[in-house]
């Protein structure tokens, strides 16, 4: 009887609990999220005032301690994203119905959204307050005594008035909002919404309007440049967007102008790394554990491998080929799976030819992008994507071994000669002896510093620019706050 849920719902609803110290307890947790008291009704029709959604569990445990559980709805619905991609229901769009509706802000754009309401909410009304004063001003200008008259001296200065002493703001959001849990006041018959949903509505229009197109024009302009898709991932997090805008994103990057098209091909090699690894889980429910080497050797040859070898189905071993899904898993079929992803999870249109015009030469970056993604370890060594020259492979083993051009002894020569043939006498990019793991990706609580993050970047962007003393200065003051942190 100790263990049982005290707030919140635990059968979608059906019954709520609304425990007093909990409901207080959650209070400063409400306001850090910015989240509004809304009432609730069980099956029977009985009401309960929540701060969290009541798919959020709370219990007392056996230690006399509180604990929230299924914390996965800590945030509002992006209900113009669920509206829109996420119903059968789509006027003139040919892409898919999006694989689920758990679609939800992140707590970083709750934030930008709350402060730039505030701002706007601030210029208001200084505006306003403005235009009374002059109007109050003209009015005593008016009324103002000529000079002589009595009264004009003995008028008492005014006492200094508070500039903001009747400023009212109140911005609050709901998770529960457009979800199937019943809301009092949600279900009116007017057509206008509760304020906490119409919120709610406003911050996922601003998303969509103003978050994305604002990212879009940064990275357009250089005024953040992402190198990898960590950073790409990092610069939209801290900026509330979720990763299934990137589509939208590079859309609005124009692929025309050369010094855009870097970083619009980093946007596409997320989505498609991304969407590789969906592939790669399929095909790994569909194998035993000892093939799963095989396996994404398999699907790297098909994405980044094809002109070292136009068809690596056929070099499979005689286990891996008895798997359908293997055997059938061609250079082409594996691209119009990824296209499909791609078009699902992220609202893009991928172009039918893309290995060919945007992968080739750049096939290095989309195996380290996919080989993340996956959780992969390769083997340390130097992959060619096209058959090599055997001079090239020479001097790769050379300095490899720590060896010059000088004189090699004959034991020196035989290690060489043996290495350069193994290397040429390779007939894929990735073989399976070369996948050595897959290591777990696990998400944490990381304790960082944005502050450290600000001075990287500007240390690199003050090197760019050549300035080198103040470039090191910001790098090694980023180096302290990490190791602070």
């Amino acid at each position: 009887d100790t263990t049982q849920i005290v707030y919140g719902s635990v059968d979608n609803g059906v019954t709520v609990g609304a425990d007093a110290e909990f409901h207080q307890l959650l209070a400063p947790v409400a306001k850090a999220l910015h989240f509004g008291e809304h009432v609730v009704a069980d099956a029977e029709g009985a009401e309960f005032s929540l701060y969290t959604s009541s798919d959020v569990k709370g219990l007392t445990g056996t230690d006399g301690r509180k604990y929230m559980l299924d914390l996965y709805r800590m945030s509002p619905v992006d209900v113009g994203f669920l509206e829109a991609e996420c119903t059968e229901a789509r006027e003139g769009s040919s892409l898919p119905v999006y694989p689920h509706k758990l679609v939800l802000l992140r707590p970083e754009l709750l934030d930008i959204f709350w402060e730039t309401s505030v701002r706007k909410a601030v210029q208001e009304y200084a505006a306003e307050k403005a235009k009374r004063s002059e109007e109050a001003g003209k009015g005593e200008d008016a009324k103002k005594p000529e000079e002589g008259e009595p009264g004009t001296e003995t008028a008492e200065a005014k006492k200094p008035e508070d500039a903001m002493a009747d400023f009212d703001f109140s911005l609050e959001f709901t998770p529960d909002a457009f979800t199937h849990i019943q809301q009092k006041g949600s279900e009116s018959g007017g057509s206008a919404e509760p304020p906490m949903h119409a919120a709610v509505r406003s911050a996922s229009k601003f998303l969509r309007e103003v978050g994305v197109p604002a990212f879009a024009h940064e990275l357009a302009s250089y005024t953040t440049s992402p190198l990898s898709g960590a950073a790409l991932v990092t610069g939209m997090h801290q900026r509330g967007i979720n990763m299934r805008y990137l589509g939208q994103i590079a859309a609005l990057l124009p692929g025309d102008i050369e010094i855009v098209r870097n970083v619009r091909r980093l946007v596409i090699f997320e989505m498609i790394s991304r969407a590789t690894k969906h592939v790669v889980r399929r095909l790994f429910r569909a194998t035993p554990a000892h093939l799963h080497g095989e396996v994404f050797a398999l699907v790297a040859n098909g994405l980044v491998g094809t002109r070292r070898c136009t068809d690596p189905t056929q070099l499979l071993s005689a286990e891996a080929h008895a798997v359908r899904e293997l055997r059938e898993l061609t250079p082409r079929v594996l691209a119009e799976e990824i296209r499909a992803q791609v078009a699902l999870r992220f609202r893009f249109d991928l172009a039918a030819d893309f290995v060919e015009t945007l992968v080739g030469g750049s096939e290095r970056i989309l195996l380290r992008e996919a080989t993340l993604k996956v959780g992969a370890q390769l083997a340390l060594r130097q992959y060619h994507f096209e058959k090599p020259q055997e001079s090239a492979v020479q001097a790769e083993v050379l300095a490899s071994l720590g060896l010059g051009h000088g004189k090699l002894t004959k034991v020196a020569k035989r290690q060489v000669r043996e290495l350069i043939d193994a290397a040429m006498a390779r007939q894929l990019v990735v073989e399976a002896d070369d996948v050595l793991n897959f290591v777990a990706k696990t998400k944490v609580s990381t304790h960082n510093s944005s502050f450290a993050d600000e001075a990287f970047e500007a240390g690199r962007m003050s090197l760019e620019q050549g300035q080198r003393t103040l470039g090191l200065e910001l790098l090694l003051e980023s180096l302290a706050l990490h190791e602070q942190t």
